[in-house]
């Protein structure tokens, strides 16, 4: 006798209990909804569970991110270690002549090839027609040339333009001037004087011409003659700090202090040039206070670190300084 199959009882079973599962959860929500306040806190836990639920997502995917980006940098770092210890041995291994040669044949080869691109567009630069100047555009060209010769201390090569700039204008002040400031790099007073007092005749109230015939009479210790040309010039400019301190050193240096105070005085305590201290210094300096006299010019050296060396000079000048 065959057992019999309860396949279709326990079907029939599995349905009876879905529907009376699905007939109690019904009446559940539908008593849960009836009532406000647990609707709302069951809304309020669903809420909570989406956000707690989408949290556990954004970590899970930083994490595998995180955990993405720090697989990359370890091969990175693998492969850098990997290939630092395949140079290093190389160059280990490798004799120091075979070295250099590998890399500086390559410098010399870059070396030659922009050498010789300056070459070519040097040449072609050459070879191109240079536009002719008017005679006026060139005499202002080499009047400037011989300005900047002179200003870097060059006489022998500023004197070789005087010929072509006294051919064409022999009359023009700037040339006159230009001969005087080559004489007087020289240190050629009497030409210098002669050339000065030529641009005077022409151009009265020229003032570097009248400035430099009183500096040839300081330099050539006259220093009544350069007070009178400073002093005249003074009339023109009362404020200006060179005139005054020329003016201050010749009346020191004529032992006459009452004067040199008084141009002192109208010197700035706080000028853009260290004038003061260095017209005080060479008062104190010719009392024989040289004591003092070096206090004063340690502080204006410290005050006016980059504009001294004129006032150093004259100071070395007259005997004052080393």
């Amino acid at each position: 006798m065959t057992k019999r199959d309860p396949t279709g009882k326990g079907l029939l079973s599995v349905i009876i209990a879905r529907v009376g599962d699905l007939v109690v959860t019904a009446i559940r929500l539908w008593r849960v909804f009836l009532d406000r306040r647990t609707r709302h806190g069951f809304l309020r836990d669903r809420r909570k569970k989406k956000h707690a639920a989408a949290v556990v997502k954004k970590r899970a995917d930083w994490k595998a991110r995180s955990l993405r980006r720090t697989q990359r940098f370890s091969r990175f770092r693998v492969m850098a270690r990997y290939h630092r210890r395949r140079i290093t041995g190389y160059h280990r291994r490798t004799p120091l002549k075979h070295l250099l040669v590998l890399y500086l044949a390559p410098v010399a080869v870059v070396s030659l090839v922009l050498c010789g691109a300056l070459l070519l567009t040097t040449k072609k630069v050459a070879t191109q027609p240079l536009p002719a100047l008017s005679p006026q555009k060139g005499f202002k060209q080499l009047l400037g040339q011989t300005a900047r010769l002179i200003a870097d201390n060059r006489p022998e090569e500023a004197e070789k333009n005087i010929p072509a700039l006294t051919a064409y204008d022999p009359a023009n002040p700037s040339v006159i001037s230009h001969s005087g400031a080559i004489a007087l790099l020289r240190k050629d007073y009497p030409a210098a004087r002669v050339a000065y007092e030529k641009v005077l005749a022409i151009n009265p109230r020229s003032y570097l011409a009248s400035y430099n015939l009183a500096e040839i009479d300081f330099v050539s210790k006259d220093f009544s003659a350069a007070a009178r040309r400073f002093g005249e010039m003074l009339k023109g400019r009362p404020n200006d700090e060179t005139l005054l301190f020329r003016l201050a050193l010749c009346a020191v240096m004529q032992n006459d202090f009452e004067s040199a105070d008084r141009y002192i005085q109208k010197l700035s305590t706080t000028g853009r040039t260290p004038a003061r201290q260095y017209a005080i210094a060479a008062r104190l300096f010719q009392e024989k206070k040289a004591s003092e006299a070096r206090k004063v010019l340690a502080q204006a050296r410290t005050l006016f670190t980059e504009n001294t060396m004129f006032y150093d000079g004259t100071l070395r000048q007259l005997g004052f300084i080393k």
